[in-house]
């Protein structure tokens, strides 16, 4: 066995005591509230629930470990441990010639925030404010926009100013009141480090005509701009909703973690209060490894999903809360018909374009990464001062283009749009409810489609590949649990372009590269297209490149169980409280209706505020009516 390392010796002392469960048996018989999923959403939420209630005891149950490395800590790491992450196989994707790719979300605690490259961005203002127009007037009038989601947004993180001369050396920008503010767990900072072609590509995209932004954390999200890392500013560290909203709270007498066992489905109890047909009651919990018996566990309060969009619907589906055929086909009687889960399921699809820089300007990532002299001196440099490449995680600039600066045809693609009728591109079996809410997706989608104040396409700055993301997909995907098997892991289908209209839209965020190329800035550091390469340069052939080039994920999963009034498919009210069931909300991505144009980390973060914040104040409102 090696030794472990001062900064895991650490780590470990931490938890002397603390309350972390391994078994069932170590826990109570019931609890104020459960939380299924430890991850970004659900530590956030368990952080707030046993701060403003220390006399109310809350569970989370979380499928993985929680793992002291320094791997995890430490910025740069290209590759998380596989076994940090889910493993799921996709169903054939159709529009990807039927390859099938790996599904990877967060099985840690922390999820997704500890294997992720901390960009920590927002989208635009007009982004948060289609989610209102998708799924509601009330949605609107609770908060779900732009104005009502800034201020969870700020509450989340603090952001530590880059120094003056960090400014100077990197002509790093940002405006504070705009923005920032807050004084929260998760830090966001400028590193202390960028590769000298950072500039010269960000000119570059200038010199395309793209506009740049002084901030574009409040709001305006488009051109070319810089962002934070979700990093610590004293230790150059990872901060991620462990580190922020688990470690300095873990032996709180109210909080019990138990690790290594997941949530099997929702206990429910028929009502009638209303509109509202069940209530929960609690959860069914099952260990990953070891004794398969299932243990039920009460709450005197609510039950909170965290679990995310890959899991969150599953655990619906397996109480009977979903679509009501797919339901039956598992064999599980139908409490709740709600259509919508599993249902809405969008990434951002992402391919790369890769270029033999001949002038490169040195140091750069590729002579680093290929020489090992020079990465020992890096790590030597990081370990010694945390300062260095190695402060650099995936990148802190990128231009994110709206359509209209990628074409000049954009009529031709908005009037295709306009002609689609809902149910074309869909599944036939699709519900009507989901065809009305999609029927406002595509309307929203053309919309902001049209606009200049909101992106289509992200090209991130400063990677090894020239990579672009697809921010704003027409096509949609499910999620489900395997009707054979309902506990095994779910049938995870993207549909990536099975909407042809993705595929031209693709087209026009693909080419732009070759024209980012032909700038005089870029072209200082010696392009030479190695793929696609000069064979491809007629539409059909990009087509062609791109059903076999594109992945459907750039680690982005949203909307499975979405923010909508019923008659639209929707899962989860304004308040996030699933539809038809007293006692049981959502607070995790898969409530986005639609999927924001940035990384979506410190979306979920927001969500997560807003989310936890109902929950207590209707806690607060109980505890009066009982006094």
């Amino acid at each position: 066995m090696s030794a472990k390392s001062d900064a895991e010796i650490e780590l470990c002392s931490i938890y002397h005591g603390a309350h972390i469960k391994r078994s069932v048996s170590d826990l109570a018989t019931h609890y104020d509230y459960i939380i299924a999923g430890g991850g970004t959403s659900g530590l956030t939420a368990a952080d707030r629930l046993t701060a403003a209630f220390p006399s109310r005891s809350v569970l989370v149950v979380e499928y993985g470990d929680l793992i002291n490395s320094t791997d995890i800590l430490r910025p740069a790491t290209t590759v998380p441990n596989p076994s940090y992450a889910y493993q799921i196989l996709s169903r054939p994707e159709p529009g990807l010639n039927n390859r099938s790719f790996t599904v990877t979300v967060g099985k840690i605690v922390g999820g997704c925030s500890a294997i992720n490259a901390q960009m920590f961005d927002r989208g635009s203002a007009a982004d948060y404010d289609a989610w209102g127009d998708v799924a509601g007037e009330e949605f609107k009038a609770a908060g779900w926009t732009w104005d009502g989601l800034l201020p969870y947004f700020k509450k989340s993180i603090t952001f530590t100013p880059p120094t003056a001369s960090e400014v100077e050396k990197y002509d790093y920008t940002f405006d504070v009141d705009a923005a920032y503010g807050g004084n929260g767990p998760i830090q966001a900072v400028y590193p202390p480090f960028q590769w000298p072609s950072e500039k010269i590509v960000r000119k570059a995209w200038t010199e395309l005509g793209i506009p740049t932004q002084r901030e574009a954390a409040g709001g305006d999200a488009y051109g070319v701009f810089f962002f934070p890392s979700s990093q610590d500013p004293k230790t150059q560290t990872r901060s991620y909703a462990r580190t922020g909203h688990f470690d300095p709270v873990a032996n709180r007498s109210n909080y019990h973690l138990l690790v290594g066992h997941k949530v099997t489905e929702i206990i429910l109890r028929e009502t009638d209060n209303g509109d509202r047909d069940y209530e929960a009651r609690g959860v069914k919990i099952q260990a990953v490894k070891g004794d398969s018996a299932v243990v039920e566990i009460t709450s005197d309060e609510e039950v909170i999903l965290a679990a995310g969009t890959i899991h969150t619907p599953g655990i619906l589906q397996r109480s009977g809360i979903g679509p009501k055929d797919l339901l039956t086909a598992a064999n599980i009687s139908t409490k709740v018909e709600l259509p919508g889960v599993g249902q809405n399921f969008q990434d951002h699809a992402m391919s790369s374009l890769f270029y033999n820089m001949q002038t490169d300007v040195q140091p750069n990532p590729m002579t680093m990464f290929m020489n090992q002299t020079l990465m020992k001196q890096a790590r030597e440099e990081y370990e010694k001062n945390k300062t260095g490449p190695l402060t650099l995680s995936g990148g802190n600039s990128g231009a994110f283009l709206p359509l209209s600066m990628t074409t000049n045809d954009t009529t031709t693609l908005l009037t295709a749009l306009a002609a689609q009728s809902p149910s074309t591109y869909l599944p036939n079996n699709t519900h009507p409810t989901i065809l009305t809410g999609y029927a406002h997706q595509l309307s929203a989608l053309a919309t902001l489609y049209s606009t200049r104040d909101n992106a289509a396409f992200e090209y991130p700055i400063s990677s090894l590949a020239s990579m672009l993301a697809f921010l704003k997909p027409l096509s949609r995907g499910t999620v489900h649990i395997n009707p054979a098997s309902p506990l095994a892991e779910p049938h995870v289908t993207y549909r990536t372009l099975t909407n042809p209209l993705d595929l031209e839209l693709l087209l026009h965020g693909l080419k732009t590269y070759r024209r980012l190329y032909s700038t005089p800035s870029a072209q200082t550091l010696g392009p030479q297209e190695i793929m696609p390469g000069a064979a491809v340069s007629t539409d059909e052939q990009w087509r062609a490149w791109a059903r076999k080039n594109v992945s459907p994920s750039f680690y982005h999963p949203v909307g499975t169980a979405a923010l909508g009034r019923r008659e639209r498919g929707g899962v989860v009210g304004p308040d996030l409280r699933v539809h038809g069931i007293e006692g049981l909300r959502v607070v995790d991505a898969s409530v986005m209706p639609l999927i924001p144009g940035t990384h979506t980390s410190s979306t979920v973060y927001a969500v997560a505020e807003k989310g936890v914040e109902g929950v207590i104040g209707d806690g607060r409102r109980k505890n009066r009516k009982r006094e």
